[in-house]
C-alpha cells in the first residue's frame, strides 16, 4: 500500500509463477547487460526488504537510472539509502558508469530524502512530466550524480 501511490508497477497479488518468471527476466537481462537488479535483504537474518537497480542503460555515456523500493515493514529504516549508495557506487567501479540518476514524483518527500542522504544532486524539476496513479498530473525530481 505504501508504495502504489508512486508506483503503477506495483501488483500486490502477483502469484509465485510471476514471481519466478520476473526473477528470470531479471536474470537474462543481467547478461544481456540491459538491465542490473539487486536484492535488498537484512544483515543478520537476510529478511527481504526491497529491490534496487541500475536500468535503461545508456551505454554511450555510461550512464543509468536509479530505481529502488522498499516493504512496507523496511519503511524508514535506511535500507533503501544504504542499499543504493552501494549500488551506486557499484555501478561506477564495475559498469564503468559516468552518470547515475534517478527520479521521482515532487511529492514523495521520503524517496527524494533518500536521493538527498546518497549524495544525488537536484539537477531539475520536470513540470507536468506524467500522470500519477490516480490520474492526476505530477510533476517530476531529477537527481544524479557524475564523476569525471
Amino acid at each position: 500500500d505504501h508504495l502504489s501511490p508512486w508506483m503503477p508497477w506495483v501488483n500486490p497479488k502477483q502469484t509465485l509463477e510471476e514471481s519466478e518468471a520476473y526473477g528470470r527476466q531479471m536474470q537474462a537481462q543481467w547478461i544481456e547487460r540491459k538491465d542490473f537488479v539487486f536484492q535488498i535483504r537484512r544483515k543478520g537474518d537476510d529478511v527481504f526488504m526491497g529491490a534496487l537497480g541500475l536500468h535503461d542503460p545508456d551505454w554511450s555515456v555510461p550512464s543509468f537510472m536509479l530505481g529502488y523500493w522498499v516493504t512496507g515493514d523496511a519503511a524508514g529504516q535506511g535500507f533503501a539509502s544504504e542499499a543504493a549508495a552501494a549500488v551506486i557506487a557499484w555501478g561506477f567501479e564495475h559498469l564503468g558508469a559516468k552518470r547515475i540518476w534517478a527520479s521521482c514524483d515532487a511529492d514523495n518527500t521520503r524517496s527524494e530524502a533518500v536521493m538527498k542522504r546518497i549524495g544525488l544532486q537536484r539537477e531539475g524539476l520536470m513540470r507536468k512530466h506524467g500522470r500519477k496513479v490516480n490520474g492526476e498530473l505530477r510533476d517530476t525530481l531529477i537527481y544524479a550524480k557524475t564523476v569525471a
